[in-house]
């Protein structure tokens, strides 16, 4: 009915200025994903081996992309959410869920597949609202759909990344008993 129609054209409008910055955030969050595959992270090494290569100004490309692309992102994704300026707040809590050289490798590849699902969810709601074919009716069981669609888990979930080695518990060897003579009396 009319709120159909009401929803459909203003997500109609929101897309037509947002698809352009939907498709630039998912192929950078793809970017990130694969950069993850060259880019050591986790530890006080890697930081440490990082400030040495900042200053001597020896770091990696991949190193520095990788960096600014999660910034980039993550900055974009809250100023959509939130509007123009930041507060010091909203910059610290986005800087805990991004991706960044101190989390472990499976964490940042958990954030960034997250990343990637969002933004290839919301191009799809644009492209499909932005369709020339597409009524409000057609466009609310859409949303419908993709709601069940994206809360709804995979049959077989893929294991998680593991962040170190896995640890090995240490044998103990049984402690070998002596016998005196004495004690058979």
């Amino acid at each position: 009915g009319r709120e159909d129609m009401e929803v459909f054209y203003a997500h109609r409008a929101e897309a037509g200025s947002d698809i352009g910055k939907t498709t630039t955030s998912l192929n950078d969050s793809k970017r990130m994903l694969e950069l993850l595959g060259q880019v050591n992270t986790g530890g006080a090494a890697v930081l440490a081996g990082k400030a040495v290569s900042d200053f001597l100004g020896t770091t990696p490309t991949s190193v520095s992309e990788l960096e600014t692309i999660s910034k980039t992102v993550m900055l974009g994704s809250l100023k959509s959410l939130l509007g123009g300026q930041l507060s010091d707040g909203e910059r610290e809590a986005a800087m805990e869920i991004q991706v960044s050289l101190d989390k472990g490798k499976g964490a940042n590849i958990q954030i960034a597949q997250r990343l990637i699902n969002v933004f290839e969810a919301k191009l799809a709601r644009e492209q499909f609202v932005l369709g020339n074919k597409n009524t409000p009716a057609s466009y609310r069981d859409f949303m419908v759909e993709q709601s069940i669609k994206l809360t709804t888990p995979p049959p077989t979930a893929e294991p998680l990344v593991p962040d170190v080695a896995p640890v090995v518990q240490p044998t103990v060897q049984p402690k070998a008993t002596t016998m005196n003579w004495g004690d058979f009396k």
